[in-house]
């Protein structure tokens, strides 16, 4: 079916090419436009756009009561879910259909990320640090779901493309100080304008947060700019962005641990520092009055240092100190493994500090034809990429004490510092794309589209050991990936759309230097010579309608619909299993699985009073037999087809309604609804679900005038107990004797804050 589809996709695509050529389109200025390829001057029609797209603006950013953009997807999108396994707001896991973006080494991460072109995953192990995102910076983002491959590498479940400020776009200057529960305490400022053709935009912010955990504070301070030319039928922005962030994370606990207290945390510390530096240079022009062009060029600078102290437990011989067997074989005297004297578990403490360094270049260069095939539009984009990340890791770690502080425990190093290991790595990923959408008739949009990606990754030791010399090599992958749809409108303000898509995922260098069941890894610190990873290949198919009311009831305004129905399949899926209780574990191939359920949206407005409703259904399953490690279970766990995928609630609500009391008082309410979900290391569905949980979240703002607002905001009104993830582990510090238990992240308790904005419109500029 794929290479079908590739070979017609290819001969359509060259001969709406070609006669695109003919005479020159016309645009409809009044339809919205939504970003289609990763340079995000190239856009289309929404009424044109053959999946379930959502967007947000920057009206919808500031006023979601959301700090990060990860923590904005998820209160405005049904289909979003949120966990803190890290225990901080700015390192979540975020969920849509089913795939993972997370700041964490392990996850099996399915989405890409894009800011102005720019490829936002990072090159050691394509994950999202969402704290490295200006937020109040965005003008706009797209969601785009399914398997797209013009979006390039990791695009299995999404892509997520934003466009920044500029000083075209933000006029004047804004200045917003908050404050409350925490001791959060916060300071954003913004300043744009533009005198003729040249613009500028700036901003900063600084955060300090002490966390909802013990122990857990969190200091950031962030920058981005843009220095803009434009005229007529030419732009080009100049932008620099710098962060430098302190995360302290609380991690999983065991549930008899927050039944004591909800703020104490199994082991500490959990810090990570992230720096980075982001320069982007980026134009576009018009060749003709029906051939545009644009590009950018970036440099990407990474540094990310993490201290953490963790509780090991291992199984020993009490005869024969050198044999140490997993702790979940500890079986009593002799063992499963033939030792000569009793078996014993045993608990001591470890501290590892990993430094990262990366930087990241690359750039790209897209055509854009617009012209009209007798009397249909044709839209087509031409465009290659390159991209090439440069990742230096080192580990160490000794032995350490455990102390214990209050219902929580310290981890002091005490034992000589060793390094255990210094690896440096270079991905190259060079990609050549096409997009072509071509009205086929005056109500219905074809499109097609397509992406070859041709990835070279290699690995180098540099601790100079024998031993490690193994872990050398290069790593090649390559594969054409196709996509096509169809958008109609058979009816006013009525689109039907179906749509397939293929895409593929490319082991990370993490992935492949920890791939060994007899030699499992403590991510992200321990990387062996292991056996290759397959890439994974994802097959998505996806059909829908979308709509909106406008004018035609007297009561309504603006009432927006879509539904949408998804099936994505996975080919030789990666996953991070869990072997030891550190954390150690490797990743994997699992021959399938599958994502697929319904997305359903609803919102408009009656009178004062606005209102939004969004649900998704997610059934994300194992479709192959499988025997993944455990840390609990010696015989590993047993998975049939069928089994549910951990940490993925089925069932995710968002609701919210605003009401204007006044023309100057708004106040408002929202929900988050989420199901049950599998355990992390219960992949064979044999225990209980972490249960769900509801929670409400409330807003006010109170407008002094047209440039002062006061607003408040609470998170979690009723404060309610709920946790957001959990995990199977043993509980080393149990008593009377170490057991298993449910290890969960608590989700954040009753919080308030309230801040003051100011804004400036005008009398910003330099004329004389």
């Amino acid at each position: 079916m794929a290479n079908r589809i590739t070979k017609y996709g290819c001969i359509a695509i060259g001969l709406s090419a070609l006669v695109s050529f003919l005479q020159p389109a016309v645009g409809d200025d009044n339809v919205e436009e939504i970003i289609v390829t990763p340079l995000s001057r190239s856009s289309s029609p929404l009424n044109k756009v053959p999946s379930n797209v959502q967007s947000l603006s920057n009206a919808s950013l500031q006023t979601a009561g959301a700090r990060d953009l990860s923590d904005a997807l998820f209160k405005n999108l049904g289909s979003v879910g949120l966990s803190l396994a890290q225990g901080n707001t700015f390192q979540a896991d975020l969920t849509y259909r089913g795939f993972s973006a997370s700041p964490l080494l392990g996850s099996a991460v399915g989405l890409s990320l894009y800011m102005d072109g720019v490829r936002m995953n990072e090159g050691f192990g394509d994950t999202l640090n969402w704290d490295l995102i200006p937020e109040y910076a965005l003008e706009s983002v797209d969601l785009l779901p399914g398997s797209n491959p013009v979006f390039g590498l990791n695009t299995l479940g999404g892509a997520i493309a934003m466009r920044t400020k500029t000083g075209f776009s933000f006029e004047g200057a804004q200045a917003e100080i908050s404050g409350g529960n925490f001791d959060r305490r916060e300071a954003i400022l913004e300043f744009g304008g533009n005198e003729g053709e040249f613009g500028w935009y700036m901003s900063g912010s600084g955060l300090n947060d002490d966390g909802w955990r013990d122990r857990s504070p969190s200091h950031l301070r962030q920058f981005f700019g843009t220095a803009s030319w434009q005229d007529a039928g030419t732009e080009a922005h100049l932008s620099y962005g710098f962060n430098d962030n302190s995360l302290t994370g609380g991690g999983l606990a065991p549930e008899s641990l927050l039944t004591a207290d909800r703020e104490a945390v199994h082991t500490f510390p959990d810090i990570t520092d992230n720096t980075s530096h982001f320069v982007n240079g980026r134009a576009s022009g018009r060749v003709s009055s029906e051939l545009d062009w644009s590009a950018n060029l970036y440099f990407r600078h990474y540094a990310r240092g993490t201290l953490n102290g963790d509780a090991e437990l291992s199984c020993v011989d009490d005869l024969d100190d050198e044999i140490e067997i997993h702790a979940g074989l500890c079986m009593g005297a002799a063992g499963p493994f033939g030792g000569i004297g009793t078996l014993a578990r045993e608990v001591e403490g470890e501290e590892r500090t990993t430094a990262t360094m990366s930087n990241s270049a690359g750039g790209s260069l897209q055509f854009d034809h617009q012209r009209r095939f007798g009397h249909r539009d044709n839209r087509f984009s031409l465009g290659a990429a390159y991209d090439q990340s440069l990742n230096r890791y080192a580990q160490s770690e000794a032995e350490a004490a455990l102390i214990p502080m209050g219902f929580s425990r310290g981890v002091e190093g005490t034992g000589p510092v060793s390094t255990e290991v210094q690896v440096a790595t270079r991905q190259q990923a060079i990609g050549v794309y096409f997009t072509d959408t071509m009205d086929v008739t005056d109500w219905a949009a074809l499109t097609f589209s397509g992406r070859y990606n041709v990835v070279r990754t290699k690995i180098r030791d540099r601790t100079g050991a024998p031993d490690n010399q193994d872990l050398n090599g290069t790593h090649s992958f390559d594969r054409f990936s196709p996509a096509v749809g169809l958008a109609a409108t058979p009816v006013d303000e009525v689109t039907v759309f179906g749509s397939y898509s293929e895409s593929f995922r490319v082991p990370t260098a993490a992935e492949l230097t920890c791939a060994d069941p007899d030699d499992p890894c403590n991510l992200p610190n321990a990387f062996v010579a292991d056996p290759p990873l397959d890439p994974v290949v994802g097959k998505t198919w996806e059909a829908g309608l979308r709509g909106r009311v406008g004018g035609r009831l007297q009561d309504w305004t603006n009432l927006r619909w879509s539904f949408a129905a998804y099936r994505t399949n996975l080919d030789d899926d990666i996953l991070f299993v869990s072997a030891e209780t550190g954390g150690a574990g490797f990743f994997q191939n699992v021959s399938k699985t599958r994502r697929q359920g319904l997305e359903l949206s609803l919102n408009g407005q009656s009178g004062p009073v606005a209102w939004h409703l969004g649900y998704g259904f997610v059934d994300a399953t194992f479709r192959s037999r499988e025997t993944l490690a455990s840390v609990v279970d010696p015989n590993g766990i047993q998975v049939q087809p069928g089994d549910q995928l951990p940490a993925v609630p089925r069932h995710n609500l968002k609701a919210g309604v605003d009401w204007a009391v006044t023309p100057q008082w708004t106040v408002g309410l929202g929900a988050i609804v989420t199901s049950s979900q599998h355990l992390r290391g219960d992949e064979g569905n044999d225990q209980a679900r972490l249960g769900g949980y509801a929670i409400f979240n409330g807003t006010t703002s109170v407008r002094l005038s047209s440039n002062i607002e006061i607003w408040g905001r609470v998170d979690n009104l009723l404060d309610r107990d709920h946790e957001t993830v959990g995990a199977r582990n043993f509980n080393v510090f149990a008593t009377p004797e170490i057991e298993e238990q449910r290890f969960v992240a608590p989700g954040r308790p009753r919080g308030a804050w309230m801040g003051l904005r100011v804004r400036l419109e005008t009398g910003l500029g330099f004329s004389g």
